[in-house]
């Protein structure tokens, strides 16, 4: 695939809701916000030696990677892409301005191509 300064690419994220106290002591008010990333929950295995990890989302929102640069490597290194990673919450809202980040163009050719670039499975409640 052919990867060009400026190209988007807009992929799903998971979300969770954080419950967040405000107020005074006397007047306490909770607030919900959108919080990106999924809730981790450990159970045992059953062996007796290990844990099982479940990853669970409230909502799922957008996260979209805008390159800004590619940058050819010396040598035997693999190419790099500089992208702005900016991430939309469930409602539609701005979650972050944006953060750049960088990938080898191998990572960011498979990141792209998948229905989301959260690395571990996770279920929507």
């Amino acid at each position: 695939m052919i990867i060009n300064v400026g190209d988007e690419f807009e992929m799903v994220y998971p979300f969770q809701i954080i419950e967040n106290i405000t107020g005074n002591r006397y007047e306490p008010e909770i607030m919900e916000n959108w919080y990106a990333g999924c809730k981790v929950t450990e159970e045992e295995d059953g062996s007796g030696y290990g844990y099982e990890r479940h990853f669970t989302a409230n909502g799922e929102g957008k996260v979209i990677y805008k390159v800004l640069a590619i940058v050819e490597m010396p040598q035997k290194y693999i190419d790099r892409v500089v992208f702005l990673r900016s991430l939309i919450d469930p409602d539609g809202s701005k979650y972050s301005k944006g953060e750049v980040r960088t990938l080898t163009k191998t990572l960011f050719d498979r990141d792209i191509k998948s229905i989301t670039p959260f690395k571990p499975d996770y279920e929507v409640e």
